[in-house]
């Protein structure tokens, strides 16, 4: 098999495996290397060769990282209830946030006012 079969059929056989839910470059390459163990594709033979690829861009499969956990809008507090992650903050927590976001909106409106031309 010539290398373009070869990544067609590991790619197809990736790309039908994973989800777009909460798609990673980890389960990526989890997938990928999965395919390639397949005996319809190499039998294994490129495992070291997939690593060393996302090695290089510093992607690899660490257990237990951050990045590996499935995440949710509810998990950052985005969900459709928003004020419930603002229900359990005390009053001058939310005060203090209120005046950084004065304070950003005041320097934001100061720097666009300088770029105006004259």
């Amino acid at each position: 098999m010539d290398a373009r079969d070869y990544l067609g059929r590991l790619l197809a056989l990736t790309w039908g495996s994973l989800s777009p839910n909460f798609l990673t470059y980890h389960s990526v390459l989890r997938e990928l290397l999965r395919a390639d163990r397949g005996q319809k594709v190499s039998g294994g033979r490129h495992q070291d060769t997939i690593r060393e690829c996302f090695a290089w861009r510093e992607i690899s499969l660490l257990p237990g990282s951050l990045l590996l956990r499935p995440h949710t809008l509810k998990d950052c507090a985005l969900d459709a209830d928003r004020t419930t992650a603002l229900d359990d903050l005390d009053d001058q927590t939310l005060d203090g946030i209120l005046g950084l976001l004065n304070e950003a909106v005041k320097s934001r409106k100061s720097r666009k006012q300088r770029r105006k031309p004259a």
